[in-house]
């Protein structure tokens, strides 16, 4: 058995619905003169995965419409589990592609540079003309 089967085979264990770690969020907005009353909004995830979420109005938090909210986010979860499965295998695979990638050298074609140096050209300098030319530049960098 490889690294990698082992691996997905943990990851698929984790994603039974029994192994799988589920978090709830659940935020009760203000008051806003709703006559619908208060927005109520409820997301489920498992693992690291994007959330379901489902939101409406209700003045009832206890019995009502919050229990109801939950069972359906359960249900729509363990649908969704054999998809988030899949994506996450996905995700690990692209993540060790890349971690392989920053690990081996770059094996593409480089030019190769030229050892011989160029020869840079000859330039003859007026002196007089280079003083005058630095006498101009240091008068704009002071007050220019």
């Amino acid at each position: 058995m490889t690294d990698e089967t082992s691996n997905q085979e943990a990851l698929a264990k984790s994603y039974e619905f029994a192994n799988c770690p589920i978090t709830f969020n659940i935020q009760i907005f203000p008051e806003d003169d709703s006559v619908e009353g208060r927005q109520i909004v409820i997301g489920i995830r498992n693992h690291q995965d994007p959330p379901i979420i489902k939101n409406c109005r209700s003045e009832d938090f206890t019995c009502g419409v919050i229990p109801q909210l939950i069972d359906e986010l359960l249900a729509e979860l363990i649908a969704e589990l054999p998809t988030r499965l899949a994506a996450a295998i996905e995700r690990d695979r692209v993540a060790q592609i890349e971690a392989m990638a920053e690990v081996e050298p770059d094996t593409r074609r480089k030019p190769k540079k030229s050892k011989s140096k160029a020869s840079l050209p000859t330039i003859e300098v007026d002196v007089v003309a280079s003083e005058v030319v630095e006498a101009e530049q240091t008068k704009l960098n002071l007050f220019g």
